[in-house]
Order: C-alpha cells, then structure tokens, then sequence
C-alpha cells in the first residue's frame, strides 16, 4: 500500500528529503496508506443507496435494504427446540428408590439416606430440566434469568462429583446394594444432564448465536470443580465394605464355578474376609428380579449356590450365611430396556461379630 501512494503520488514532495529522514516518510505514507483503504471501506459501507453495495452477513453481496429484510424474516422464523419429557416421565423412569418393609437395621438407615441425597439431587436437576429461559441471553433484560439457571447447573454439578461408594476412604460399611442404586442413579443422571445441557444449549441458539455464545460461557462457569477441601487422616475400617456381586442368567439358580468373573469374586471376597482387622462373618445375599419365576425361591436358591463356592474357596463354615431377598431390592428398573439383569445376581456384606 505504501508503495502505491508513492505511485500515486501521494507525498511526492517528501520523496526528495534526505536519506536520514526516509523512516520518517515510511511512517507519514503507511499512515496515509491505511486512511486510503479506511476511506474505501467507509465507501463501501455507505447508507445503502442505489449502486452502494453492502457485504450480507452470509458472505453475498446485496443492497442494504436486503440484508433488513432477511434478518426480520429469521428472527420472525425463529423455531424453538423440542421440549424435554415432562419430569413425571424421568422420575417414572428412574431406578428403583424406594426402601422395602423387608428391610432392617443399618441397610434401611443407609437406604433412608441415599434416598435423602438422591432427592435432593433429581430437585436440582429438575431446576435445570425445566428451567429455560423463553428469550434471548445476550438481551440486557434476560441474562439474569439465563445466569439464575446458570446457578442451578452449578450446584447440579457439584452434588454428582461426589463418590459413588460413601463413607472415609469408601469404606462407608454400606451394602453392594445401597451402592449399586447410587451408581444406578448416577448413570441416570449423567444422561439427564447431558440432555438438558444439549436442549438449554439449542433453546439459547435458537434465539440469537450470541445468546448461544452467552449460555455456552454460563455453561462453562458452572461446570468448574469447587476447592478441593482440606484433607484429613482416614482411619482403617475393622471390617470392609465388600462391592463385588455375582450375575446370574434370567432363571439361573446356580452359575458355573469356572466362569472367570465369579473364580474373582469369591477370590476377591475370601480376602477381603482375612483382612478384615475385627471378626466377621460374610453375609450371602440372594437376589431375584420381579419378572422371574418364584423370585423368592429363586434368590435362595442362588445364595445358597454362592455360599457352597465359598466354602470350597477355604471359608470356614460358621463365618459365612446367607439370605434370600427375593425381588425387594432391585438396583435397577426392570424393564424392556434389558435392565432387569442388574437385579438377577448376589451380592455380599461382611459384619462384624462379638470377639470371642
């Protein structure tokens, strides 16, 4: 550009200076330079009259009046998403939550618990779920009502970062169950978010991209991790949480003994026995589906099935029992979707006995 001007002529009566002065005339002719090319792009950009073109958002060249028509007609076609399911058809979805008559002692303390926790979590998404502002994010007069559902996402996010076994160290004392439903409806709320993360995040396009690019900046506010608090010394459990189960096939009573899953599950179980710093005894809980043949007689059947690779693994006799719990503690909804596999299995817990 600034040896244009010079062919121009632009300055050509600074171009007999001296030699000391010629950085001098470089800056002088790059300044005129760009008030040239600033100058031609004004004429480009003009009130829109009749041979004035103006460069549409999309790249084409079209007159002013154009480019007004087309954004009235977008912003007047403007199409909202698909709504979300209504939120009694994602509770009615969920897994199983509720604590069965057949269940004592801490199991139904733990259950009473996690249902506590649990419905404190589907309140928060639920905010989100049905939360969507019905105008524009980059709007002065709306942000705040984007950034309120911004709040919520935050503490979304937050109370599912915790840990899926509870407890110091995950050694909580909590039964395979109470930990298999936590992490069943983790699963489940993992998908919900990421639903309403996508449907938040169309609603904000489908106003304006920089409504879009507002929420995405919430979105992503929302999404930072809290301080990790301070940590302090975790005291060895006297008898550990046992997390393994065994699955059985739909109307299996019995599994095969060199299957390698199970061969790990009992060796797994058998240490976790000897390890234990206080006496214990291993509880064998059998478990059925409610779309079984006989649940009840079924469960039985498998924990006692269990409890005989567990004696042949070197457990002594008086340390290990067993329970048949029938179909009243699903970890699962039994359903078309195949989930009703999670509830055909046993599982354990190791407690604590009297020291002799």
């Amino acid at each position: 550009m600034i040896e244009s001007a010079r062919a121009l002529g632009v300055g050509g009566s600074l171009a007999r200076v001296s030699d000391a002065r010629d950085s001098d005339l470089d800056a002088i002719l790059a300044r005129r330079a760009m008030l040239i090319s600033t100058a031609l792009a004004a004429l480009s950009c003009g009130s829109g009259g009749e041979g004035s073109p103006s460069v549409h958002p999309t790249g084409s060249t079209t007159d002013r009046p154009a480019v007004t028509a087309t954004a009235s007609a977008s912003q007047s076609a403007r199409v909202p998403p698909a709504a979300l399911r209504s939120w009694d058809e994602v509770l009615r979805d969920a897994p199983p939550r509720g604590i069965p008559a057949s269940v004592k002692g801490a199991e139904a303390q733990q259950l009473e618990w996690l249902e506590r926790g649990l419905s404190s979590e589907y309140d928060t998404v639920k905010g989100v779920w049905t939360g969507a502002p019905d105008c524009d994010a980059a709007s002065p007069d709306c942000r705040s009502k984007w950034r309120e559902v911004g709040k919520l996402a935050k503490a979304m996010y937050d109370q599912t970062r915790g840990p899926i076994v509870a407890g110091c160290g995950g050694a909580g004392g909590e039964t395979a169950t109470v930990i298999g439903r936590r992490a069943a409806h983790r699963r489940y709320v993992q998908k919900l978010i990421t639903e309403a993360e996508e449907h938040l995040t169309a609603v904000a396009a489908s106003f304006s991209p920089q409504g879009e690019q507002e929420w995405r900046k919430i979105l992503a506010n929302a999404k930072q991790p809290p301080p990790m608090p301070c940590l302090s010394p975790c005291a060895m459990p006297d008898v550990s949480t046992i997390v393994q189960s065994i699955a059985f096939a739909k109307d299996a009573r019995d599994v095969r003994s060199d299957d390698a899953a199970v061969t790990a599950a009992i060796q797994a179980i058998v240490a976790t026995f000897k390890a234990n710093r206080a006496p214990s005894k291993i509880v064998v809980r059998g478990h059925a589906d409610a779309g079984e043949k006989d649940p009840a007689e079924l469960a039985t059947a498998r924990a006692k099935s269990v409890v005989a690779l567990l004696l042949k693994a070197g457990l002594p006799k008086d340390s290990v029992t067993s329970v048949g719990l029938g179909a009243d503690l699903p970890v699962e909804r039994s359903d078309e979707k195949g989930n009703a596999a999670a509830n055909q299995r046993v599982d354990f817990e190791a407690v604590a006995t009297a020291k002799p």
